[in-house]
């Protein structure tokens, strides 16, 4: 039944979905002051079976209707249908009585689809579910019980504008975990009431999210690896309770509760708990056909686990694990079946008891080869996170290695037992595997084995471990006499013979140069040098260029393979097996000469390339032609400068001369100065002074008994000339001392 507003009140219904033998009449509403239990008052509304409907003034008071199909035949008449009591407050608002109830939720017709509602009566705390329907949901989230106050709904067909609040976190989450032999690690959480739902939260319920956050496999503990998050959806406020099964055993869960409403939802509620850990035979082996046998084997038929301790988990298709022994595999054993029904005629599901935990699977830390054809084991001890303790008694420390990735296509074949590592205390963890193969990807599984077999701990599995390849042998290397190249370098050839190639794959060879100290100028060693690099294996030598001349090397060669743990030794040549020719520096050249004065010769010459040589001067000499010796004259100069390519020549009073010109570069070490250059002939000529010039004035006088001899003249500038004017006038002044003194000798006579 549906009603909509105004100052008339439509009332519309839906034909029951069967006539019956009705013959129809017409349509019978009946309405009645709800509160004051007054008669019921009749109105015909149609007189089409198709159209349900019929229109009422609006009341002021509180009325409830109902409805039924008139037949021609009143036997045939169908059963009212009964509206909840209400009362059209206004054009878009009105209210619907709920009354009490003895049940914590009650679904009522609130007579149209409301666009908001809220209790408008009682103190209790309530959730309601509305608006896709004109049935609404009332659920009281403060008790379990139901309500004893007379609850009224207010309707509204206006849009609430007021903010939503959401509702209060639930105030508290019991969490109980619990081991089951068919549905493993389980959860119990129950939930108490919410005591604030806060304003128009729609549609309560309890939404429960775990998330494991702490738990072991095989390859260790994932403690940060996130799984897809389990938990419940959609529980009734009125339940408050919720179950989780196919947990992980022996893992860390985080659990967050919250109300949820259409429109949003609660703070979480939080918690945390720990599953225990599960028997063997509580998860199946992992793979579709095969048994997992107590020691470990898995094999694929009925009896393959008689002669290895019996069953300790069965196959995926066949998970199920029986209670009853000595029931199946020729009578040695327990069955394994498809569903839990199947059991029951062999005592029912095996059942998991702490007493029946094995050890906790140690954790591998590490796998590493320290040299080819062995591997170096590391594991740790591991412990149930709820601190349950298994009841085995240790033996020994059971490793095993397999050199290809076990498809389980062929059971355990491939695993082989190292001997090396059984026999150990349990406080050791580590173990070397030899004779291994080099060069090969290794899988490494680890359990620890007890004195009953069915305590023994699952495998820790290493998925993927190489063992180092045995590198390739360093070649034998040599240096060739080195020689000149375009009067510029010095290049060395370098040979070599193959070493044998190991696990080598051959990428190529590589050598490297250091050019080693010299006492004189490079006092330490520079550093190696890539020389060469070729990528063919036949390849047996090379050339190395721009090497120093008079220099010792040092030469380092080796093979470079594409795995570099397979790369060869370096094979090293130091000392003086790698020297390099002392070149002595090269002749200079271009030199030329030009007199620049009678007693000066400036000479000029071009450097070249000084090889082994620690450069100390240029060194000039110039003799004159028509003598044999050049050390004889003495005339020379030198320039210590090496980027000074000339000097002048001072040959003293040698003018109008012809002299020959040499240079040559010398060094710090003689014997690497260069050869000579010397000037072409003719050489170089000095040309003659320019003459002084005659004096003038002369003038003879006497003086007592002397004659006076006075001149004036002028002399030439030249300074040579001068001076022997200078030793005429002292020779000339001598012989006028001895006439003077012969004469006062006769005076004497």
């Amino acid at each position: 039944m549906e009603l909509s507003g105004g100052d008339m009140l439509k009332v519309t219904w839906t034909p029951g979905p069967s006539a019956g033998h009705c013959v129809f009449q017409s349509w019978e509403l009946q309405w009645r002051w709800w509160s004051l239990e007054s008669d019921w008052t009749s109105k015909t509304c149609g007189f089409l079976r198709s159209s349900p409907e019929c229109m009422l003034d609006r009341p002021s008071e509180t009325l409830e209707l109902r409805v039924r199909e008139r037949c021609q035949d009143s036997n045939a008449d169908s059963a009212f249908l009964l509206s909840a009591p209400f009362k059209w407050s206004s054009e878009e608002d009105w209210q619907v009585y709920v009354g009490s109830s003895s049940f914590s939720s009650l679904a009522v017709d609130v007579l149209t689809l409301p666009m908001d509602m809220t209790t408008s009566t009682g103190t209790a705390t309530f959730s309601l579910c509305f608006g896709t329907s004109q049935m609404v949901t009332v659920t009281r989230t403060d008790a379990l019980n139901g309500w004893s106050e007379e609850l009224w709904l207010h309707c509204s067909l206006r849009s609430s504008v007021a903010l939503w609040s959401a509702p209060s976190a639930p105030n508290t989450l019991t969490l109980a975990p619990r081991m089951d032999a068919l549905k493993g690690a389980s959860l119990d959480a129950s939930f108490e009431a919410v005591s604030d739902m806060g304003s128009g939260c729609k549609c309560g319920r309890f939404e429960l999210e775990l998330q494991a956050v702490n738990y072991s496999t095989p390859y260790g503990y994932a403690e940060s690896q996130l799984e897809k998050p389990l938990g419940c959806s959609s529980v009734s406020l009125a339940s408050r309770s919720c179950s989780v099964e196919f947990l992980r055993p022996d893992a860390q869960y985080q659990a967050f509760l919250r109300v949820q409403c259409d429109e949003g939802g609660s703070n979480y509620k939080s918690g945390s708990f720990l599953t225990p850990p599960a028997c063997k035979w509580v998860t199946d082996s992992g793979y579709a056909d095969l048994y997992e046998c107590t020691d470990g084997l898995l094999c694929n038929s009925s009896s393959c686990c008689n002669g290895h301790g019996g069953r300790a988990r069965c196959p995926q298709a066949m998970p199920v694990m029986c209670a009853k022994n000595l029931d199946c595999a020729d009578g040695q054993d327990r069955c394994c079946m498809a569903s839990e029904a199947e059991c029951a005629s062999h005592s029912g599901v095996r059942p998991c008891f702490y007493a029946e935990i094995p050890a906790k699977a140690p954790v591998i830390k590490q796998v590493l080869s320290p040299a080819p054809g062995q591997l170096l084991v590391q594991w740790q001890h591991a412990s149930y996170l709820n601190g349950d303790r298994s009841r085995c008694s240790f033996t020994s420390w059971r490793v095993e290695v397999t050199e290809d990735v076990w498809d389980g296509d062929d059971g355990d074949a491939a695993w082989q037992l190292a001997s090396e590592c059984r026999h150990q205390d349990r406080p050791v963890t580590s173990c070397l595997l030899q004779n291994l193969v080099s060069n090969s990807n290794y899988s490494v599984r680890l359990r620890e084995a007890c004195t009953r077999m069915d305590y023994d701990s699952d495998w820790a599995l290493w998925p993927s471990a190489f063992t180092l390849p045995t590198p390739a042998a360093a070649p034998s290397a040599t240096c060739v006499e080195p020689a000149a190249k375009q009067g510029e370098e010095m290049r060395m050839q370098v040979s070599w013979t193959l070493g044998t190639p190991g696990d080598c794959s051959f990428e190529a060879w590589e050598i490297y140069m250091q050019l080693l100290p010299n006492s004189m100028t490079n006092p330490s060693a520079s550093a190696w040098m890539l020389a060469c690099r070729s990528n063919l294996l036949q390849d047996t030598s090379c050339y190395v260029d721009s090497l120093l001349s008079g220099r010792y090397y040092g030469l380092r060669i080796r093979q470079v393979c594409v795995n570099p743990a397979a790369n060869s030794a370096y094979s090293e040549l130091t000392g003086s097996e790698c020297l390099v020719t002392a070149m002595p520096a090269s002749s200079p050249v271009n030199l030329t000469a030009v007199s620049i004065s009678p007693y000066d010769v400036d000479v000029n010459w071009a450097a070249m390339h000084p090889w082994a040589c620690s450069f100390y001067a240029w060194q000039v000499q110039v003799k004159a032609q028509a003598d044999d010796n050049w050390e004889a004259s003495g005339f020379g100069c030198f320039s210590y400068d090496r980027d000074v390519a000339n000097c002048t020549v001072n040959v003293g009073l040698g003018s109008n001369t012809p002299y020959d010109v040499r240079v040559r570069e010398t060094c710090l070490e003689s014997t690497l100065n260069s050869s000579w250059l010397q000037l072409a002939f003719p050489g170089v000529s000095t040309p003659l002074p320019v003459t002084a010039e005659t004096p003038t004035t002369l003038t003879v006088s006497k003086g007592g008994y002397m004659f006076l001899v006075s001149s004036s003249c002028s002399f030439a500038s030249d300074q040579q000339t001068s001076s022997r004017l200078s030793e005429d006038l002292g020779a000339r002044k001598n012989s006028r001392e001895k006439i003077l003194a012969a004469r006062n000798r006769g005076k004497a006579g």
